[in-house]
């Protein structure tokens, strides 16, 4: 549950992913991303172990506030 939370984050959008490009993105940095990952192979296997919170206050770095360890 979230106020002001992009619709990207809903439950009926949102998906698991990984960010590649983040922050200082310009449209040249991200060509040259998109070319070199293009004919990449990325079949990944990825064991998820836990969940977190990362909570971000305006213009600051994200802060760790919540970890919980997937057990069993």
């Amino acid at each position: 549950m979230s106020i002001g939370a992009s619709g990207y984050y809903t439950p009926d959008a949102w998906m698991p992913h990984i960010t590649l490009p983040h922050g200082d993105v310009t449209p040249t940095r991200l060509r040259c991303a998109i070319d070199k990952l293009a004919c990449q192979d990325f079949d990944w296997e990825i064991r998820v172990d836990n969940l977190a919170l990362v909570y971000q206050e305006d213009e600051k770095q994200g802060q760790l506030k919540y970890r919980m360890p997937f057990v069993g």
